[in-house]
């Protein structure tokens, strides 16, 4: 069996300079498809970052309630996360690099040491 390489399926990507020689019919069924993929799922709530935001602050507010402040320590790090792209393919070039969890947090405008000391009193 032959593998794929990512050179072969950018040349069928219309979006990249590869595919330049493409014909018509797959740039337009590429678009179509990619119009009702990004279609579809804005109808579902899971994929939307405010639904995930909603769902995180239950959560916290659920932790915090039963004094789990490690786990809401860790719901308040992937709200972060969120929040700042860390999950999207548009992450911010300023904490691409940095794999620490503390830059993250600062990149989104949390203060690590602060949320800390919060949990703590």
């Amino acid at each position: 069996m032959a593998e794929i390489t990512r050179q072969q399926v950018e040349s069928h990507d219309p979006t990249k300079v590869s595919s330049k020689g493409l014909a018509q019919k797959w740039v337009d069924i590429c678009n179509v498809t990619r119009e009702r993929f990004h279609k579809d799922t804005s109808d579902i709530p899971i994929s939307n970052k405010a639904y995930h935001l909603r769902v995180l602050n239950r959560m916290a507010v659920n932790a915090e309630s039963m004094k789990n402040f490690g786990m809401t320590a860790d719901i308040l790090e992937q709200a972060a996360k969120e929040v700042s792209g860390i999950y999207t393919s548009r992450l911010n070039v300023e904490t691409a690099g940095k794999s620490s969890s503390n830059a993250q947090a600062r990149a989104a405008g949390i203060n690590p040491q602060e949320t800390a000391d919060a949990f703590k009193r």
